[in-house]
């Protein structure tokens, strides 16, 4: 069977590129535009001809470029609107990389095929800077066909001359601070994203790591319903003390023993609503093993992700268990006035918090615990939905006690589809 690639197809599966007029500073140095430059490179090559070269154009070479628009569009009649929409694509731009078609003689290895080359390496570079965390776009233009503007432009050699197609193609590469551009089939996008994070972690259950997360899960949150019973029941006993006084009745011994088997039934009613938010709370704990078990098997190329420190998980937890605690305490009440619709409450109120603490938790392992927040303020409503698909099972005994391992995987995956759409990232910084 093969081995798929999972990170590369959610890339190729969610990739926009930017519209030019959301493109702006800062743009990417050497360093970072070499590794673009040497994948753009590796495109399908009969021959292994290179029929290509690259030409970067920084500030300057694009101011330059714009200056032969003009009698480029009088001598191909364009009006003026034509020509100042023309020069702005190169008066507006920082950086750009021409890729130049370089027809190489050869008696096996046609023209149209190293034309076609010369295109891959087009789409190549695009995809690279977009999978770098880079805005770019891929145009041309009406002045890119013509030869004399080219070969003013780019110094064209004999060999690079038009042979049907554009004497030479440019990728425009810098980066933009926007989301990508919405499509009108974008909410299938998400969805897809959604429920391909959730089949990826349904396929992992049966890894030990989960497993013992689950095991370790389920074990402190009985010995912590067993430890809040007992302070309550404590609590109860000194306020009732051995004996009571009633009115009309006089003194009773009996009113502790009533008070505490009606306590019992209370915290056996409330554990129904409090057991799997109390559960994901504690799981949340030992969330770092079920990521980075998620990431040795579909993401192994990546670099180690750096540990949130033991106290500031705990804390996270503590916070996380009240947050949990406190708000199903005050959704018993909607449940009460509005009971028709207590099931979609349940599903909403714990779909959000879940998904919210959840995403934070697998995105601040590898981008930082303020970066992890703004990804999800940004991303908020789809990572509500695939909040609410977790909840869902919660209110199905026994299976609502693996969600929170479904629920940690499936977000671990979700992250990583976002930031392989590359729709996340401000991009690198300049040096």
């Amino acid at each position: 069977m093969p081995d798929p690639n999972s990170s590369a197809l959610d890339f190729l599966h969610s990739r926009r590129s930017r519209p030019a007029k959301m493109l702006g500073l800062p743009i990417p140095d050497r360093a970072a535009l070499t590794p673009m430059l040497t994948a753009a490179a590796r495109s399908p090559d009969h021959g292994k001809l290179e029929p290509w070269r690259f030409v970067v154009l920084e500030r300057n070479a694009l101011l330059r470029l714009a200056t032969l628009v003009p009698d480029c569009g009088a001598r191909l009649g364009r009006d003026a609107a034509e020509i100042d929409k023309a020069q702005t694509q190169y008066t507006d731009a920082h950086l750009a990389v021409a890729v130049v078609e370089v027809q190489k003689p050869s008696e096996k290895i046609p023209a149209i095929e190293q034309s076609y080359s010369a295109g891959a390496v087009c789409l190549a570079l695009l995809n690279a800077a977009l999978a770098s965390g880079w805005g770019a776009n891929w145009l041309s233009g009406w002045a890119s066909h013509d030869r004399k503007f080219c070969t003013d432009g780019f110094e064209l050699a004999e060999n690079e001359r038009d042979r049907g197609v554009d004497p030479y193609r440019h990728c425009v590469i810098y980066p933009t601070r926007a989301a990508a551009p919405r499509h009108r089939r974008d909410h299938h996008m998400g969805n897809r994203m959604i429920f391909a994070s959730f089949y990826k972690a349904l396929g992992q259950l049966n890894d030990p790591r989960f497993r013992r997360v689950f095991m370790l899960g389920i074990v402190l949150t009985i010995a912590l319903l067993v430890v809040v019973y007992a302070a309550f029941l404590g609590l109860i006993a000194w306020l009732a003390g051995d004996t009571s006084t009633l009115p009309l009745i006089g003194e009773v011994r009996w009113l502790n023993d009533l008070l505490g088997w009606s306590s019992l039934l209370l915290m056996i009613l409330l554990s129904i609503f409090l057991m799997v938010p109390v559960a994901s709370a504690i799981t949340s704990m030992f969330l770092e093993e079920v990521a980075q078990a998620v990431e040795d098997r579909h993401y192994p190329a990546l670099p180690p992700a750096t540990p949130v420190p033991f106290w500031d998980g705990l804390r996270d937890t503590v916070n996380f268990l009240g947050v949990l605690i406190g708000a199903n305490l005050l959704a018993i009440l909607a449940y009460v006035f509005l009971p028709f619709a207590a099931l979609f409450i349940f599903w909403a109120l714990n779909g959000y918090l879940l998904g919210r603490e959840y995403f934070q938790l697998a995105a601040m392992r590898r981008i930082g615990r303020k970066a992890a927040r703004d990804l999800q303020r940004r991303y908020r409503l789809r990572i509500w939905a695939a909040g609410t698909l977790m909840a869902m099972p919660l209110t199905l005994p026994l299976v609502n006690l693996v969600i929170p391992i479904l629920g940690a995987a499936t977000f671990t995956h979700l992250f990583h589809a976002i930031q392989s759409a590359g729709v996340n990232s401000p991009g690198p910084k300049r040096s």
